[in-house]
């Protein structure tokens, strides 16, 4: 936990083996963990940053994402091929939808939170999840190897980082089609998008480099240096 006023560091939290992801809920009052080598997610009251729940989920616990209004998160378990639902109000795993591609890696839900967007690192696509039937509608290719992805504010388009490729695909939501490949760094990892979705920051892992991507003409505007092996990426709103 850091001190955003001056970068001092608050607490340290014990979580689970291999912590890889992580998401806070809405309201700002809870924080989801996941834990690669423990296969689990813990759930932090950020008013206490104390752990409530630890929830059981698949194998290998990647990407996760909590729905817009605060109620399910979605895990995706790359080693089980498949997504555990979990209920925020009861902290447990409600469902469990399977990923008939191989390898799932990240998932973001739609503005509106009826529609969940899978990467398969290993199937070249991506899933369309239908949230409230949980169920695949359909996959959609992608560039090799698809990692990481971002949801512009409005739901109307998806950029999703082909990290064997070196590139990024744009999927348009209204059709369902990729409209665009746009060239960045080495490796693609991760990506954020302004709050007015004017921008989306990409972070290149063996580039050194943070590719800056123009939504309105999906063109790379800007290249910035990083230090080595840029992972994560967050945005100040």
């Amino acid at each position: 936990m850091i001190r955003t006023e001056n970068n001092s560091e608050l607490t340290k939290i014990q979580v689970g083996a291999v912590p890889y992801s992580i998401v806070i809920s809405p309201n700002g009052n809870f924080a989801y963990v996941a834990n690669q080598q423990s296969s689990n997610v813990y759930v932090i009251n950020t008013q206490t940053n104390a752990v409530i729940k630890i929830i059981p989920v698949g194998l290998l616990p990647s990407g996760l994402d909590v729905s817009p209004d605060g109620q399910s998160v979605y895990v995706v378990n790359t080693n089980s091929n498949n997504i555990s639902v979990i209920d925020t109000a009861t902290n447990t795993v409600t469902a469990t939808i399977l990923i008939t591609s191989s390898s799932p890696a990240d998932v973001a839900f739609s503005p509106d939170g009826s529609t969940a967007y899978v990467t398969n690192l290993n199937s070249n696509n991506i899933s369309i999840i239908d949230t409230s039937t949980k169920t695949i509608l359909q996959n959609v290719g992608t560039g090799q190897n698809p990692l990481g992805l971002t949801v512009t504010p409005d739901g109307e388009k998806v950029y999703i980082l082909n990290s064997s490729g070196s590139d990024v695909s744009v999927l348009n939501t209204a059709t369902n089609t990729i409209t665009a490949s746009i060239q960045v760094g080495l490796y693609p990892y991760s990506a954020a998008c302004t709050p007015d979705g004017s921008r989306i920051y990409v972070t290149n892992l063996l580039s050194n480099l943070i590719s800056v991507i123009d939504t309105a003409s999906d063109t790379v505007v800007n290249t910035i240096t990083s230090e080595i092996y840029p992972a994560g990426i967050a945005l100040r709103i």
